[in-house]
């Protein structure tokens, strides 16, 4: 990617993170680069244009940083943790303001991104449940599809309850325990056993991406 392009990026980024997409305008974003309207528009017709670039390049990174995780696990729970933890930070990264400004004032990109970005997790758990499977972790009699769904699922509804106001539980609590019912619940004895084994050194801290 372009060098420019990247800065304006994450400029965008940091500035709708801290104060969401709608209060800040293609002004703020060049003053912050440094350029001027005219430079940033050889890269982005209008702001629109911007977010949705800046939605799919998140989704880019968070995939690619999949499929390097995944070489570092030794089976498919320690595939489905590192995985599991990357999609988790896709979904748990944004600020509700700048969740609530998508949602409101883009709500096709919101669509769209809300779409990609739950068949790129979907695709991750159904792989690494074939994969479970064929190491004989997993149970055979799995409908994947709809478990797969279902586990996603649970990943968003974390996202909406770290921003619900109840923090009686914090949000690597909350995945811990999520992540343990799901293994327990596709897992065989011979994958439960392997659990067991090593539950006591995985880590189920979402930001670190070590299992």
């Amino acid at each position: 990617m372009d060098g420019r392009k990247r800065e304006i990026l994450q400029a965008a980024r940091d500035m709708f993170s801290e104060y969401g997409i709608r209060s800040v305008s293609i002004d703020d974003i060049c003053k912050a680069v440094g350029i001027s309207k005219k430079t940033l528009y050889q890269y982005f017709d209008n702001k629109a244009e911007l977010v949705e670039s800046l939605l799919m390049h998140e989704i880019e990174d968070v995939m690619k940083d999949v499929e390097g995780v995944k070489e570092q696990a030794a089976n498919a729970i320690q595939a489905l943790l590192l995985v599991s933890k990357t999609i988790c930070r896709l979904s748990m990264h944004k600020k509700p303001s700048a969740a609530f400004d998508l949602k409101k004032y883009y709500p096709d990109l919101h669509k769209k991104f809300v779409s990609i970005k739950r068949q790129h997790a979907f695709e991750g758990i159904r792989m690494n449940m074939e994969r479970g499977i064929k190491e004989g972790y997993y149970r055979e009699d799995l409908n994947i599809e709809l478990v797969a769904n279902i586990y996603v699922q649970k990943i968003e509804q974390m996202h909406e309850l770290e921003f619900s106001g109840e923090r009686k539980f914090t949000a690597d609590k909350i995945f811990e325990v999520m992540f343990e019912n799901h293994i327990r619940g596709i897992s065989n004895s011979k994958g439960i056993e392997v659990f067991e084994n090593e539950k006591k050194n995985l880590n189920y801290k979402i930001n670190d991406t070590s299992a």
